[in-house]
């Protein structure tokens, strides 16, 4: 809904990361042919095994950004990277390493880049987020949500990357004192709630794409209404 919303602000540059390995974000565009950086990481790694000299490791840089801008997929409004899957095991750490290398050269391209970030911890450790300037932290209604929003808002202050720019809580149709008062105690601001929408529900159900929602959905003109306030949407 974000990039949505970026997108009715015509002329500006958006790029648009699904830094989940699950994808969710690509499916919930309509995306469907798309590259990962995965898939990047894995050619790259096929082309390093027959790499002979200096020569050789040259080709291999000028072939990664190659790669990258190949992955990178041109939507009406935006362009689409995402993460992807990859297919050895073990953890994702080096896929992360190249996401972030990635994000930061392709950066200056851009007036907006839009990320969606992997539930959990794990993105800030990585700091594949390292250069995000609105850390915006989602969270349900549940004391176990608030709990993990407040772990990741402390992370994100120990480390080298920007302080979160606040709350939101998702599918709430309305706000407890109680919950603004545990995240105030942490810390972190309350932007706001973005209540449930059958609009949303129904788009999912039949796998339509989320940017053709009206503009009216009461999701969206909550989403217009939290970015603006805390200034974070451009006037």
């Amino acid at each position: 809904l974000t990039a949505k919303l970026l997108m009715e602000k015509r002329g500006r540059k958006i790029l648009v990361v699904d830094a989940d390995p699950a994808m969710g974000l690509s499916y919930a565009l309509g995306i469907k042919d798309r590259g990962t950086i995965a898939e990047v990481r894995a050619e790259l790694i096929k082309s390093a095994r027959v790499a002979q000299d200096e020569n050789d490791r040259q080709q291999l840089a000028a072939m990664l950004d190659y790669l990258i801008l190949e992955a990178m997929k041109e939507h009406i409004g935006f362009s689409f990277l995402a993460m992807g899957r990859s297919r050895e095991k073990g953890c994702y750490c080096t896929v992360n390493n190249l996401l972030r290398e990635s994000i930061e050269a392709l950066a200056e391209n851009f007036d907006w880049i839009v990320i969606d970030a992997e539930a959990g911890m794990e993105q800030v450790s990585r700091e594949v987020t390292g250069r995000v300037n609105f850390p915006i932290l989602i969270t349900d209604s549940s004391l176990r949500g608030i709990k993990t929003a407040e772990a990741i808002g402390q992370a994100l202050n120990s480390s080298s990357q920007a302080a979160p720019a606040g709350v939101i809580f998702n599918r709430a149709d309305s706000l407890e004192p109680s919950q603004i008062k545990h995240l105030s105690e942490a810390g972190l601001n309350c932007l706001g709630s973005i209540p449930s929408d059958q609009n949303i529900l129904r788009f999912d159900q039949e796998g339509r794409n989320l940017l053709d929602l009206p503009s009216d959905s009461k999701a969206v003109s909550a989403l217009k209404n939290i970015l603006t306030e805390s200034k974070i949407f451009p006037a």
